[in-house]
C-alpha cells in the first residue's frame, strides 16, 4: 500500500520555506536599506565637506579683494609700482634744536652747513628721479614722460625727495639767505623758491595727518609744560624707499637740480 504525504504535512514543509524565503528578503531588504542609508550619510558628509571648503575659498577671495582695495586706497597713486617698497619700523624721534636744552647731540643734518652735514644733505639728494615701467606707467593718472636715457622706461619723481629738497633749500635759505652766492638763482627766484617750499610742505604735512601723540611733563621751575618731543613712530622704512630708488636711479637726473622760474624771469628781465 502506498503512503501518501498528508495535506497538513506538505502545508507544514511549505510554510517553513516560505519562512526561509521571507527572511531572506528581509535581510537583502535590511542591506539594501543599510547601503543606502550610508550611501545617503556619506553623499551629506561629501556636501557639507563641498560647502565647507567652497564657503571657505569664497570668504578668502572677498578678504582678499577688500583687503587689496584697502591698500589701494591707502596708497593712492603709490600703488602703481610692480615691488613698492613699503616696510613700517617704530621710529623713535630725537629731541634737537631749542628743545634740546643742552643740544649736546646734534643729527648728522643739524647746525651751520659744514663739509660733514653738507655732505649728508647730499646724500638724501643722490637719487628721488627713479624710472618705471611701461606697465607701471599706463597705472599713472597722468601718463609721464619717456626717459631720455632708456626710451622704453618712464620718469617719475618720488614725493618723499621733493620735500626733502625743499627742507634743503629752506635750511640753505635759513643759513645764508642775504645774498645769492656766484652762480646761484637770484634773489627773487630764491624768495619764490622758498615760498614754494614753505607752502609744498604745508601740504604734505596735511596730507599725512600724522596722529602720533606728543606727551607733556610740568616743570615747576619754568611754571609751564615741557612737551617730549622724543615720541615712538611706526615709520615706513627709509633705507629700504632710498635703496629701491637707487636702484632704479637709471635715467641721470637728480631731485636737487637746477631750479628756475622762467616766467619769473622774464617778467623781471621786462
Amino acid at each position: 500500500m502506498k503512503t501518501f504525504t498528508s495535506h497538513s504535512s506538505y502545508e507544514k514543509i511549505s510554510n517553513k520555506a516560505d519562512e526561509e524565503l521571507n527572511l531572506q528578503s528581509d535581510s537583502t531588504d535590511f542591506t539594501e536599506r543599510n547601503s543606502f542609508s550610508q550611501y545617503i550619510t556619506w553623499q551629506l558628509v561629501w556636501l557639507s565637506l563641498k560647502a565647507f571648503f567652497v564657503t571657505s575659498y569664497i570668504i578668502i577671495i572677498i578678504l582678499y579683494l577688500w583687503g587689496r582695495d584697502c591698500n589701494l586706497c591707502l596708497l593712492g597713486q603709490e600703488a602703481i609700482y610692480n615691488d613698492p617698497p613699503i616696510l613700517y619700523e617704530d621710529v623713535k624721534f630725537q629731541r634737537t634744536g631749542f628743545h634740546d636744552l643742552a643740544h649736546t647731540h646734534r643729527t648728522m643734518y643739524e647746525g651751520r652747513p659744514n663739509v660733514k652735514n653738507n655732505d649728508a644733505w647730499a646724500r638724501l639728494m643722490s637719487v628721488g628721479v627713479v624710472s618705471i615701467s611701461e606697465t607701471e606707467n599706463r597705472k599713472l593718472l597722468n601718463s609721464s614722460a619717456r626717459s631720455q636715457r632708456h626710451p622704453q622706461e618712464y620718469v617719475v619723481e618720488l614725493e618723499v625727495f621733493h620735500q626733502l629738497h625743499c627742507l634743503k633749500s629752506l635750511r640753505q635759505q635759513l643759513w645764508d639767505y642775504e645774498d645769492a652766492k656766484p652762480g646761484e638763482a637770484s634773489p627773487t627766484q630764491r624768495q619764490n623758491h622758498f615760498d614754494h617750499c614753505i607752502d609744498y610742505l604745508r601740504q604734505a604735512i596735511m596730507c599725512h595727518g600724522d596722529l602720533t601723540p606728543i606727551t607733556f611733563e610740568w616743570n615747576t621751575e619754568i611754571d609751564g609744560y615741557i612737551a617730549h618731543h622724543g615720541t615712538l613712530h611706526k615709520c615706513r622704512s627709509f633705507d629700504a624707499i632710498f635703496d629701491w630708488a637707487e636702484e632704479r636711479n637709471t635715467a641721470g637726473i637728480t631731485v636737487d637740480g637746477k631750479h628756475e622760474n622762467k616766467e619769473l624771469s622774464t617778467k623781471n628781465a621786462n
